[in-house]
This record gives structure tokens, C-alpha cells and sequence, in this order.
């Protein structure tokens, strides 16, 4: 970035507006910013960072724009900035305006910011609204700096660039952390913790699981005790496990191969049983068969005269169905007579109907016709009537005008009156609003702060927490601790005293079997001393039960032990994190403060929601009283329009009301006369018309009328005679089919339906006589010699084999699953282990991975500190190429190895190495001039490596407040070539200094004077 020109406007000092075109001083790069003390040079650096970022270039001002305006600004004035900077070789132009109270607003206006760029010579918007959240972003993203980094390694502010050398590890901790953003390397420490804790509590499920899986085969037929005690301990030994169920399975296995035996000897049975009982329901099935055709015969017989009947009405409905057709003739010719003679009858009656209706019309039109000298006399006074009417239309036409413009008149008046109203509305609106806005604004000022102490808090809650959790954990396990060690010392004094008496035992049972003159197979004495005691009740088993409850007891201890000390061990690590960081209150202390902080900032938070929501309604308003405003003075504007049209139409009125005279009284009896006429003689040349169509329409249906009726009279006689032709054709026919009379032939024609049905039913009955009597010599000739066998005692043999099978059946099933349960249990089992052994290794390297990253080392230094050290190694290797040559081969920057106290981080300290002295010392003891140039070296090596790590970034310009003061001759113009050699570079640098030798050194200049009304005012030289 570097600057091309800016633009003040009642900002600080400075009363009026102040202009600097930076490209006059492009040629030498190099210039200073001189003038007298509070005239306003650091003003210059406070307006390029307020332009850029919307705060002063210091760390004392730049809380509170407001402190920027200037006093000397007029009350409606505003306080504006505008920087216009090149980039890239690209060319933008921002605008911030500070906020302000007008003067006679108890409002305060609030600050705006827009930022354009330059495109084809013309400003163009850069953003997509001219908001200040857009327009900062849109900058960070451009100059690649936040205002912190920039006024760090871009502008050095009075006395600021200082800080960063004199200042204490952790203070560098957190300008590093804003300038290099390390605070991502603490959140990765963060989630390292929380992949621990789910690291341990996956190991721990998986254990779990791995128990409940394993406790699968107390489910089968036969338990295993053994097997459920291994369940119950905490951790399962997997190939004692194995080995036990594979011991199970073998016993299922041969159990399942001595029923599958039994179903197969069972099965063969079942099949012989089956077999006879088939052969016996066979047999006296052909009996029970027997039996029933006979019975079917008999029926038969019975049946015979039935079908008898129905022969003779097969017949007759046969004859009668070919004399349907001529039936049905007859009857449709009689149908259709009727029909005739009902047509006949009703086109009688509508001819009558027609030559009345004929006989009126006729009437009604000779009535008109006498009344025609009547209808043209009130046609000629219509006429007559409306050449006068245009006269008194115009006045009707004026007065409608008139009344009209008097209404507009009243409406405009209305709603002039309700945008006044409405103006007011809203003008106590925004004043309610905004009152309400800065009450917010001013609640939400320590967010910040409290969100610090929140986390400052929630991290010593955490740590009293655990200190509580491991301290009752501790104070718990050493009860249990001591009292196991005492159940093993009491343990181990008995197994010293039954060791003992058995060894007497066995000495004493040796001693009777030694014979005198033979060696002892123990010492190979020959002398033998015999003495009389008698043996103990102890034996080798009393001493090996003794032995494992001592070694179970033992086991039990050291777990309670390793508990114990870990407990401890986490107790102490805790204990002296909190002495570090020096957490003094008690837990419930902490969570009442952690809980009032809360409040604060959920409170914080609700108002933080309410600025975001009031200030567009504010800027709404704003708008809308504009709008308002703007109506108001529409609404007026019309109404006095209205008005004028009234006045103009009224003057007319009168004028024509004079032209007319007296005559004007009559208008609307006229009027109303004229309407009436013209409706009465309209009304009659309707009815006229009217009367003379019915009779012509009469007429015509009374001839249509005519000419139906004798059509139809012709068409009924012909009808009658073909009717009389049907009915001796029909009576013809029934003579023949041998039919006594038409009754006779309906009874015979009712069956005519039931023709297939009764054929059907003659031919099944003569095929069952058939086949019954064919199937009853078969089963006589079948059966001929055989008895009838009982069925019941070979179902009972069937039925106990089936039982006996199905027992069996669901043994051998029992056992395939109990075989497939124990499988299916061992391979998950194997596959859980396998992963158990995944995952605790998993664990480890996780929980290694965490101590390391989080400073549990032997370093005692967090990934993050490393990270900034490497950052930190970096700047002063930059910095110690320009500080090593204005300290004329004295001095280097050194990274402090001293660790810190109480265990604490250490690490950024930096020393300076005298290579005079041959030794390092703290930076502090070197004198001002010398804390100057170093911490010069120091901003520039900074600047180099974040360059250097962002390589899309160009720091183009460099400005410096004050410092050279403090040099001598010789440091004061070997500072002057470094920034020569800066200058030759490329960049732009700028010098505050009241150092008279900079002065002559540098030519080009700003100079900044102060009037004797208290303003300041500057100018360019670049001479």
C-alpha cells in the first residue's frame, strides 16, 4: 500500500480542510513531518489509519474516534477523511466520516465509511454496500494487514514500536499471536484434548462391549462357572477365555453328533409306521366308497319321474320359442297406435291454442295502428325539446366541474394534514430510537472484557475442578490403599507361620524313616538325633491355598497402589498449574463470579442484538422522515393547485349562468321532461313493434300446426291396419305348434329361458346313472373277499414316533445354535480384542501427541510458544543485519535460554549481546538512543519476515514518530542510510522528528504549523 493523497476536514488541529498530495514527494520517497509540539504531526499518522481502519495510529487513542474531531469544527459541520492509495498497481479511494452530534440534534450522526475504486478514470463502488463492516473488510483483504499488524510493522506510532522489545514473554506472546495469528496452534491444543477424552472414552466402551460379548455364552443350555467368573472381573483375559470355550464347544459338538443319530434311526421308523397306516385308510376307504354309490343309486331311482316332467317341458318351450318373434310384432304395432293416437290428440289441441293466440296479435296490431298520428305528434315535441338542450348542458357540465375541483381541494387539504401528522409520528420515533441505540451502544462496550474474563474463568473452574475431582479421588483410594497393605502384611505373617509348620511336618516325618549308620539324604550325617513330636494339622495343600489368597491379596494391593499414586501424581500436576497461574479464590467463588459473567455477557449479547436490530431501523427512519418531509411539501403543493382550480371553475359557472338568465331555474324540470318523453315514446315503438311480431309469429304456428295433425291422422289409420294383419298371422301360428289358445302358449313360453338348463340336467342325470353303476361293480370285485382293518392303533404308533422325533429335532437344533452362538461369540470377541489393542495403542500416541503439544515436556514449552520462538528467531536474524551496522559492529539481538519460574513457559525474552563485553544482558539496560535504533531494527526484521511469509503482501511504505532525538551524530546518520537504503528499495517513508540535522538531510518535508487562533495548518516542500 502506499498512500497518493489525503484529505482532512475538521480533524484534530486542524480547523478547516488540509490537503497532501504524497505524489509530489515520490520523487525522493524520503520525507519528514516537522513542526512544533501538539501542532498536529501525529495527527497526519492518526488520519492515514483512521482512513484505512477507523482508528487512531495509538494504542491511547484509538478506543474512541469521537476524540478525533476537531474543536475547532462548526457544529453542522462533519469531521471527514478521504485517503486515496495505490495497490497493486490498482488505485482506491475510502471516506470515513467520525460520528458527531450536529448541532441543535440530540442524536448523535453515526460513522460512515465508503471506499471506491479508480476504472478508467472514474470512481467506481468497490463494495456492495457502503457499510463500515464491508468497507473494513474489503481493505484488510486488500492490504493483506490488520490494524494491529499494520500499525506494528507499518506505522510506528510514538513511543509504541518500544513495547515490543522491553516487554515480558508473555506480553510478546500476544503481540505475536495478533501479528502471526498463532492463537490457531492453542485451539488445535484444545482439540487434541478433546480427541484424548473421547479416546478414553472409546477405549473404555470397547472394553465394555468386549465383556458383554464375551458374557454371550452364559446364555447357553449348559453354563460354565468357571466361565462366569471370568466375566465378573474387569478386564477379560482373552486365551483363558478362548481356551474355555473351545473346551464348551467340543462338548456340544459330540452332543450333537449323538442325536443326529437318534433322528436318523427315528426317521426310518416313522416311515415304516406310515406306511401300514397308509395300506389300512386305503382299504376302508374303498368300504366307506362302496357304501356311499349305493346310496347314490337309490337316490337315482327316486329321481327318475322328476326328469320325466322335465322332458315334456323341454318340448313345449322348444315349439314356443320360434312363435315369439310374431308375438312380438303384434304387440310393438299395438304400442306404437297408442303412440300415434296420443301424438294426434296433442297436435289437436296445440292448433286450437295457436288460432286463439292468431285471433288476439290481431287485434293488439289494428289497436296500434289507430293510435299513429298520436306516436308522430310526440316524436316532433322530442325533437324540438333537444335542439334546446345543449344551452343547459353546459351549465350542468360547469357546476359537476366546480364540485369537483371543491373535493379535490378538501382531499389535498386531508392529506396535506395527515403528512404533517405523520411527520411528527415519525420524527418522536427515530428520537425514541435512537435514544434507545445509544443506550446500547453504551452496554455493549466492556463485551471485550468479559468475554476474556469468561475464559479466564471457565479454564480456572476446569482446573479447581479436576484439583476437587483428584483430591477426594486420592483421599478415597488411601483407605482402601492402607487397608489392603495391611490385610497383606497379616497374610504374609500367616503364610510365614504355616511355611514354617509343614517344613516341621516334613522333617519330622524324614527323621522317622532314618535308619542308624546310613547318611541323611539331606546332610548326609550319619549321626541321627531322635527326638518325640508329634506332626501339626498343616499339609502342603493348607499352605498353597494360603499361598494364592497372599498372591491375590498382593495383586489387589498394587493395583490399589498404582491407583493411589497416579491420583496423587494428578493431584500435584494440578495443584501447581493453579499456583502458576495464581487462582487464589475457591471453586464456588469462581462460579459465582463465572455466573455473574455470564449474565453480563448474555445481557451484552441482548443489546448487541439490539444495535444490530435499531441501527437499520434508525437509518430507516431516517430515510422515512425524509420521505415524510418530502410529502408534506407534495401534499401542500397540491392542495394550493386544488384550490386554484376550484376558484377558476366557479368563475366560469357564473359566467355562463349570466348568458342564460332567468331561464337557468328550469334546467332540471327540462331535463326530467325531456327523459320522460323520449321513455314514453321509446316504451310505445317497443309494444308496436312487439304486437306485430306475435301476430306474424301466430300465424305461422298455426299453419305449421295444421299440416302436423293431418299428417298424423294418416299415419295412426295406417298403423291400425298393419295391426289387424299381425294378429291373424299369430293365430295362424299357434295352430300349428299345437297350442289351444295364446294362454296355452304363454305357460309353455315361460320355460323357454330354462331350455339349456333342463337339457343339461336330463343328460347329467342319465351320465351319474351311468357311472354309478359302472364304479359299484368295480369296488364289489376290489373288495370281494376283504374285511374293514382298525385305523387307530397304527395312528398311535405314528403319532409317539412323530413326538419322539420332534423331541430329538429340537435337541439337535439346540445344539447347532449353542455351536453357532459360541463361534459367531469367539470371532467377535477375536475382531473386539484386535481393536482393543488398535485403540489402546491409538490412545497412547494421542495422549503423548497432547503432553507435547500442551508443554508436558522436558522443555516445558506448548506447540504454540515453539511456533513463535521459530517466528521470533526469525525477526531477530532480519533485525540483527541492520542493528549489527547502526551499533557499528556492537550489538546483536539474542534469544533469551533463562527459564522462567514456578515451572512457567519462557522462551521470547530477548537479550542484547555486547561483543565488546563478550557477554548478553537484558535488553532494558541500554540507553534510550540505543532502545530506539534497536527497536527500529526490530519493526523493520519484523516487516522482512511477514514479507517474507506472505509473499502476495508489499509493505510499501513505512512511517516513524519521534526516536532520533535520542541518537548521536554518528548513530543519527547511519540511522539516516538505512532508511536511504529503505528508501532505494522502493518505499515510501515518512519521519516524524524535530531533529534539525534530519531535517537538512532529508529535503522534502511537510510542514505543520500552529496559528495564533490555536488551529494548525500544513504544507508540502520538496525542495
Amino acid at each position: 500500500m502506499k498512500p497518493l493523497y489525503l484529505k482532512m476536514t475538521g480533524f484534530g488541529p486542524y480547523k478547516g480542510t488540509e490537503e497532501i498530495d504524497f505524489t509530489k514527494l515520490a520523487a525522493q520517497q524520503l520525507f519528514v513531518i516537522a513542526g512544533s509540539t501538539g501542532a498536529g504531526k501525529t495527527t497526519i499518522f492518526d488520519a492515514l489509519t483512521y482512513a484505512l481502519y477507523g482508528e487512531a495510529s495509538g494504542e491511547d487513542r484509538k478506543d474512541d474516534a469521537r476524540s478525533l474531531r476537531s474543536d475547532f469544527a462548526k457544529g453542522d459541520e462533519p469531521s471527514i477523511v478521504t485517503l486515496r492509495f495505490s495497490i497493486k498497481n490498482r488505485i482506491f479511494e475510502v471516506t470515513r466520516q467520525l460520528p458527531y452530534t450536529k448541532l441543535g440534534n440530540k442524536n448523535e450522526t453515526k460513522a460512515q465509511a465508503e471506499l471506491y475504486e479508480m476504472v478508467d478514470g472514474e470512481l467506481r463502488q468497490a463494495v456492495d454496500r457502503q457499510i463500515i463492516t464491508e468497507v473494513n473488510d474489503k481493505i484488510e483483504q486488500l492490504i493483506g494487514f490488520t490494524a494491529t499488524q499494520f500499525k506494528q510493522l507499518v506505522m510506528l506510532p510514538q513511543g509504541e514500536f518500544r513495547k515490543f522489545l522491553t516487554s515480558t514473554t508473555d506480553e510478546k506472546e500476544a503481540m505475536l499471536r495478533k501479528i502471526f495469528q498463532t492463537e490457531r496452534y492453542e485451539a488445535l491444543i484444545e482439540v487434541m484434548k478433546e480427541e484424548v477424552k473421547e479416546g478414553r472414552q472409546s477405549y473404555e466402551s470397547s472394553q465394555r462391549d468386549l465383556l458383554m460379548t464375551a458374557s454371550r455364552v452364559e446364555k447357553l443350555t449348559y453354563p460354565n462357572e468357571e466361565l462366569k467368573q471370568l466375566h465378573e472381573q474387569a478386564t477379560l483375559h482373552v486365551n483363558h477365555w478362548t481356551k474355555l470355550v473351545a473346551n464348551e464347544r467340543r462338548m456340544y459338538v459330540e452332543k450333537l453328533k449323538s442325536g443326529e443319530g437318534k433322528v436318523h434311526e427315528l426317521e426310518k421308523r416313522e416311515q415304516e409306521v406310515m406306511k401300514r397306516l397308509a395300506e389300512a385308510e386305503a382299504l376302508n376307504a374303498d368300504f366307506a366308497k362302496l357304501a356311499e354309490q349305493l346310496k347314490r343309486e337309490e337316490q337315482l331311482k327316486q329321481e327318475r319321474q322328476t326328469i320325466e316332467d322335465q322332458r315334456v317341458r323341454l318340448q313345449r318351450a322348444e315349439k314356443a320359442r320360434p312363435l315369439n318373434e310374431y308375438r312380438n310384432q303384434l304387440n310393438r304395432l299395438r304400442e306404437v297406435a297408442k303412440e300415434e293416437q296420443q301424438r294426434l290428440k296433442t297436435l289437436r289441441a296445440e292448433l286450437e291454442r295457436a288460432t286463439e293466440e292468431e285471433r288476439h296479435a290481431a287485434e293488439r296490431v289494428n289497436e296500434w295502428r289507430a293510435r299513429e298520428e298520436e306516436f308522430a305528434h310526440l316524436h316532433r315535441a322530442i325533437v324540438q325539446m333537444e335542439e334546446r338542450l345543449p344551452l343547459f348542458e353546459k351549465v350542468e357540465e360547469t357546476t359537476q366541474a366546480k364540485q369537483q375541483a371543491k373535493q379535490y381541494w378538501m382531499e389535498a387539504k386531508t392529506v396535506a394534514e395527515r403528512a404533517r401528522t405523520k411527520l411528527e409520528q415519525l420524527t418522536n420515533e427515530r428520537k425514541v430510537y435512537e435514544k434507545e441505540l445509544k443506550r446500547a451502544r453504551h452496554e455493549v462496550r466492556p463485551y471485550e472484557k468479559k468475554l476474556v474474563e469468561r475464559q479466564a474463568y471457565e479454564k480456572q473452574i476446569e482446573l479447581l475442578e479436576q484439583l476437587e475431582k483428584w483430591r477426594a479421588r486420592a483421599q478415597s483410594l488411601e483407605t482402601d490403599y492402607v487397608t489392603q497393605r495391611q490385610a497383606v502384611q497379616q497374610l504374609t505373617r500367616q503364610v510365614e507361620k504355616l511355611e514354617k509348620e509343614w517344613l516341621g511336618n516334613e522333617a519330622i516325618r524324614l527323621r522317622k524313616h532314618l535308619v542308624g549308620g546310613e547318611p541323611c539324604p539331606v546332610c548326609g550325617s550319619l549321626d541321627h538325633f531322635i527326638t518325640e513330636e508329634e506332626e501339626t494339622s498343616v499339609d502342603e495343600r493348607v499352605v498353597q491355598s494360603e499361598r494364592k489368597l497372599l498372591q491375590e491379596a498382593e495383586r489387589t494391593y498394587y493395583q490399589y497402589e498404582q491407583q493411589y499414586q497416579h491420583a496423587v501424581s494428578e493431584y500435584n500436576r494440578y495443584e501447581v498449574a493453579r499456583v502458576e497461574r495464581e487462582v487464589h479464590a475457591t471453586l464456588p467463588q469462581l462460579r459465582e463470579m463465572f455466573e455473574t459473567t455470564l449474565a453480563a455477557l448474555q445481557h451484552i449479547e441482548q443489546e448487541r442484538q439490539k444495535v444490530e436490530q435499531l441501527e437499520p431501523k434508525v437509518e430507516a427512519l431516517h430515510k422515512r422522515v425524509e420521505e415524510a418531509e418530502q410529502a408534506v411539501r407534495q401534499a401542500e403543493e397540491r392542495a394550493r393547485q386544488s384550490e386554484g382550480a376550484y376558484v377558476e371553475q366557479r368563475a366560469v359557472l357564473q359566467q355562463v349562468e349570466q348568458s342564460l338568465g332567468e331561464e337557468q331555474r328550469d334546467i332540471r324540470a327540462f331535463t326530467s321532461e325531456l327523459h320522460r318523453m323520449q321513455l314514453n315514446y321509446d316504451q310505445m315503438k317497443k309494444d308496436r313493434e312487439r304486437a306485430e311480431e306475435a301476430w306474424k309469429k301466430w300465424s305461422e304456428q298455426k299453419s305449421l300446426a295444421q299440416e302436423r295433425v293431418t299428417e298424423t291422422e294418416k299415419r295412426w289409420h295406417r298403423v291400425i291396419e298393419e295391426g289387424k294383419e299381425a294378429r291373424a298371422i299369430f293365430d295362424e301360428q299357434l295352430r300349428i305348434a299345437e297350442f289351444q289358445d295364446e294362454a296355452d302358449y304363454e305357460r309353455a313360453l315361460q320355460d323357454v329361458p330354462e331350455i339349456e338348463s333342463l337339457r343339461k340336467t336330463i343328460q347329467q342325470y342319465e351320465t351319474d346313472c351311468h357311472m354309478t353303476t359302472t364304479l359299484i361293480a368295480q369296488l364289489q370285485e376290489r373288495l370281494k373277499g376283504k374285511e374293514k382293518v382298525d385305523e387307530t392303533e397304527w395312528q398311535y404308533h405314528v403319532a409317539r414316533v412323530r413326538e419322539q422325533l420332534k423331541e430329538m429335532n429340537a435337541f439337535v437344533l439346540l445344539m447347532r445354535s449353542s455351536i453357532a452362538l459360541i463361534d459367531e461369540t469367539v470371532k467377535e470377541v477375536e475382531q473386539r480384542a484386535e481393536k482393543l489393542v488398535a485403540l489402546e495403542k491409538e490412545v497412547g500416541e494421542l495422549i503423548q501427541m497432547y503432553d507435547l503439544l500442551r508443554g508436558q515436556n522436558h522443555l516445558k514449552l506448548s506447540f504454540e510458544r515453539y511456533i513463535q520462538i521459530e517466528y521470533l528467531e526469525r525477526v531477530i536474524q532480519a533485525a540483527n543485519v541492520r542493528f549489527h551496522q547502526l551499533s557499528r559492529g556492537q550489538y546483536q539481538f539474542v534469544r533469551s535460554e533463562e527459564k522462567a519460574k514456578h515451572n512457567r513457559q519462557s522462551g521470547l525474552d530477548l537479550d542484547i549481546y555486547d561483543s565488546y563485553t563478550g557477554q548478553a544482558r537484558d535488553v532494558k539496560t541500554m540507553s534510550g538512543g540505543e532502545k530506539f535504533l534497536a527497536s527500529l531494527c526490530l519493526s523493520l526484521g519484523m516487516s522482512d519476515v511477514i514479507q517474507s511469509f506472505q509473499g502476495a503482501i508489499s509493505v510499501e511504505t513505512l512511517f516513524i514518530d519521534e526516536g532520533f532525538g535520542s541518537l548521536d551524530d554518528e548513530s543519527l546518520r547511519q540511522a539516516i542510510d538505512v532508511l536511504i537504503d529503505l528508501q532505494k528499495s522502493g518505499r515510501m517513508i515518512g519521519v516524524i522528528s524535530h531533529v534539525e540535522e534530519l531535517k537538512q538531510a532529508i529535503p522534502s518535508r511537510i510542514e505543520v504549523n500552529k496559528t495564533k487562533d490555536g488551529h494548525s495548518e500544513l504544507r508540502v516542500i520538496t525542495n
